[in-house]
């Protein structure tokens, strides 16, 4: 899957979209392949779903920086980790107020 990576600049693998409905684990190999290519690693995870989905993206997935992420903060676990392994949480306030994910 991997094998044209240089001909094509790949430089990472990303999981955006919809939260709902779909596990992270369904990309658990996908993941696996990146990281095994040197690939970057980043995922979209707790704008509706869960802190288990971020945990899910940090601790299997070894991402580097988690999209949105706005939930981790119910899990000062998980906010501790993120700071400590300097994973990035990539946040949009103004998304989030759109989506009605946060008051204001």
């Amino acid at each position: 899957m991997f094998s044209a990576r240089k001909e094509l600049q790949i430089v990472g693998v990303g999981l955006t979209g919809q939260e709902e409905g779909f596990s992270p684990s369904e990309y658990q190999n996908l993941y696996q392949q990146a990281k095994e290519h040197g690939l970057g690693c980043a995922a979209h995870a707790g704008e509706y779903g869960s802190t288990e989905d971020i945990w899910q993206c940090v601790r299997d997935f070894q991402v580097s920086r988690v999209g949105h992420g706005i939930r981790a903060i119910e899990d000062r676990a998980l906010v501790s980790y993120l700071a400590e392994h300097a994973i990035h949480l990539e946040v949009c306030p103004s998304s989030n107020v759109l989506l009605r994910r946060v008051m204001s």
